[in-house]
Order: structure tokens, then sequence, then C-alpha cells
């Protein structure tokens, strides 16, 4: 039997999957995503774009439905009678919608990331009164919820002792908070958090919102002709967005796994190397001419030395090293800092369902032919 969802982040890149895979999941699944009008677009419009771009508009049109909205203002920017409707009608609600920059002032992102998700627990707590039918509240957060820790982080782990590289870690942790506190005195919740999210498993495919598209043009463009810094087993957890989409659904099916944390990622000994398959795999598969690579303290030294004797070289260099400060990946590819993420719960959550974690070299250059093909041809 079908069920009633509620789902924010829609448009997003990993939203927009959860919504093609609850209408596939069950022919009887109705979902109503919150919208905010775009550039002149109402919502219905943008959802009907949304759904014809994914090749799923004509047969799920009966099944799928645009709420105006705005998580930043009171009932989340719906009207009384909608937020009423809602509230006695829906049975899971799955919060993905977030502010993901890192570059963002704290105040600013906290509106989105913190304050929008207790507007979300209060819609959740008016759905309990209004003696709705609400089974659970999907909270997806971010397994960087770990700041600047090192070691194994537990999935059930969350403090801010060790201190956060960026406003959106720290957002998310505080939002965290929230519904940890919710989900010991109301509505059964589930907290999902996703490592690096990159392309499908199987063909690589990404949207150009995506992460991993900006990381690729730029060092398509940076690297021909150029000196690189390399540094040795500096590693990084990435995950395929369709493993990220096919767990959540299938562990909130079962209510065993109500009240949990669930760190999906790749987990330890399956972390890749970011200058070594990385890096190379695009260097290589872009088949990008005249790159060199030194050892990162060489590289280091010698800037001096080009800023001097060999200005074009120099401008390059210190252009991918602001482009990479500016990002606030820099942060996640720092050498000797060793972070690794539990999946016990994960592991035994998808024990019999078939869903396992693909080898990330794999899926990773997958990504990288995907973009030679669809979007540097």
């Amino acid at each position: 039997m079908g069920k009633v969802y509620f789902l924010t982040g829609a448009t997003g890149d990993l939203g927009s999957e959860i919504l093609v895979e609850l209408l596939g999941q069950d022919t009887e699944n109705t979902v109503y995503c919150l919208l905010r009008p775009k550039e002149g677009q109402n919502v219905k419009d943008r959802l009907n774009d949304l759904l014809r771009s994914m090749d799923i508009l004509s047969q799920n049109d009966s099944r799928v439905f645009a709420v105006h909205g705005d998580l930043c203002e009171d009932l989340l920017g719906m009207d009384s009678e909608m937020y009423e409707y809602l509230a006695h009608n829906i049975d899971v609600i799955i919060h993905s919608a977030a502010d993901v920059r890192f570059n963002q002032e704290i105040e600013n992102i906290r509106k989105y990331n913190v304050d929008a998700v207790q507007r979300m627990l209060d819609f959740s707590k008016r759905c309990n009164h209004a003696d709705g039918k609400l089974e659970l509240f999907v909270y997806i957060s971010t397994a960087f919820v770990a700041g600047r820790r090192e070691g194994m982080i537990l999935e059930g782990d969350l403090t801010d002792q060790y201190g956060f590289n960026n406003s959106y870690e720290q957002t998310k942790y505080e939002a965290e908070l929230l519904v940890k506190n919710y989900m010991s005195t109301e509505t059964p919740s589930v907290i999902f958090r996703p490592s690096v999210i990159m392309g499908a498993s199987a063909d690589g495919s990404f949207k150009k919102s995506s992460l991993i598209y900006p990381l690729i043009s730029l060092l398509k463009d940076l690297l021909p002709s150029m000196i690189i810094p390399y540094s040795k087993n500096v590693e990084l957890d990435v995950v395929p967005i369709d493993f990220v989409v096919n767990s959540i659904l299938y562990i909130i099916q079962d209510k065993q796994n109500y009240n949990k944390y669930f760190h999906l990622a790749a987990g330890p000994g399956k972390m890749i190397d970011i200058d070594g398959e990385l890096v190379q795999g695009i260097i290589e598969i872009l088949d990008l001419k005249n790159v060199r690579a030194l050892p990162d303290f060489i590289w280091d030294r010698l800037l001096p030395f080009w800023k001097r004797f060999n200005k074009p070289l120099y401008r390059k260099c210190k252009k991918l090293l602001k482009m990479s400060e500016l990002s606030g990946y820099d942060k996640y590819g720092e050498k000797n800092r060793k972070l690794m993420f539990s999946v016990e719960n994960t592991k035994n959550a998808l024990l019999h369902s078939g869903i396992n974690m693909p080898e990330p070299k794999h899926f990773l250059r997958a990504c990288i032919e995907y973009a030679k093909y669809n979007y540097f041809a």
C-alpha cells in the first residue's frame, strides 16, 4: 500500500533522485513537494520542468503535487488551509533541502539550515497534534558534522568539541541537535549522513549542479601545461548518488531502524586517494597534456621561484590554490588528516537488501568519463 510523502529539496541533486525513486518504488505513493516560485515560474511549472527533465512527467503528474511554500517563513510559507490539510494526511516527511555552500556567513546559512529545520519539526508536531497519520521524520544531514575531528567517527557521535571547517558543517550539526531532541520526545526519526555524493554508480551520470562538475571543469581548464602538487594517501570518502537514495528509501521501510543514525559512506578501506585516483583520473581520461606532478613540499618551495621567473605558471598555481580555498573543499584534502566514518548501522540495515556500496575508484572514473562525453565533448 502506498504512502503519502512530504518532500523538501525536490529540485536539488539528491532530492530530485529521491522523488524519482519514491514514484517508481510504489505506484500508489503520493508525493507533495514544497517549492518556492522562481524566476517568473510558479511552483507547478517548476515541478513540471523537473519531472520533464527526468523523463517522468506524463506517468506521474497525478501522484506528485507542488506545494507553494518557503522554509524560511512561518507555516513553511503555506497558507493555513494547506498546512492543516497536509498535517492530517502525511505519512512520512523527508527533509532534504539545505544550503550546501561552504562559504556563507553563519547567520545567513543558519536561517536555512537550522531555523528551517525547526519549522519542519514544528510542522511534524502539528501532524501529531492534529491526530494525523505521520509515521516518520527523515532528516538528511552530512557525515561532515564531524567537523575537525579525526579518526573513526561512529554513527551516533555528535559533538562540537573539535570545531568545524565551515558554516555548513556547523549548521548541520546544530540542526542535528534539534532532530536528536525531537526523536526522543515526538515522532520517530531517522538521520542520514552522506559523505561526498558523486554521480551514479553505473554510468557516472550527474547534473551540472553536482559537486563533481565544477571540480572536473576547474581542473580541465587549469591543468594543461601545469605543474601540480602531489600528496600521497590524502583520502576522501565518496559515494554514488544511487547508493544514497536506495539506502535511504530501503532503511526507512523498517521500523527497527527508527531513531537511529546512518552514515551513507564508503567507510574505512574504501576511500579514494585524491591525487592518485581523482586528479590522475581527470588527467588521463580527459587526456590533459603537459601535466607534471611534484611532491607538495617541493612544489611549495618552488612557488617563490616561479613568481620571479615563470609568472604564467605562478598565476595558474595561485588560481588553483585560490579556487580551492574559495570553494571550501581544501579542508577535505588536508595532508595527514585521517577521517573515517563507521558504517556498521548502515551495513546491518542493508544486510539482506541487495544494496551494496560499489568500488569508489570505478564509479569515480565513470563520473569523469560521463563529464568528458556529455559536458566537455
